[in-house]
């Protein structure tokens, strides 16, 4: 039975965000390519292009991936978070009224 494409999307995805996550870092958003893309994940743009239309797509899902582990973290650590430092004013200033 061939492998069909929801066995590898998985992989796929995870390895074209890996490469779309360092070519952002490195090029920037408008200086990453999908090819580029593609060639650093080891995969054709085919693969891309079935898993994320347009290079936006691909830019807010990484974001999403990132936004969705932060809220992980933030649930595995049951303590509260410590009070922000107050700020030091400068001596014979007063607060604004």
């Amino acid at each position: 039975m061939p492998k069909g494409p929801t066995k590898r999307r998985p992989q796929t995805t995870a390895r074209l965000l890996e490469a779309a996550q360092e070519t952002f870092t490195e090029r920037g958003f408008h200086g990453s390519s999908f090819e580029v893309i593609c060639e650093r994940a080891g995969l054709t743009c085919g693969a891309l292009y079935s898993n994320f239309r347009a290079r936006e797509k691909l830019f807010f899902a990484l974001f999403d991936l990132h936004a969705h582990f932060g809220r992980r973290i933030e649930t595995w650590t049951d303590r509260p978070r410590p009070a922000p430092a107050p700020t030091q004013r400068a001596p014979g200033l007063t607060p604004c009224q």
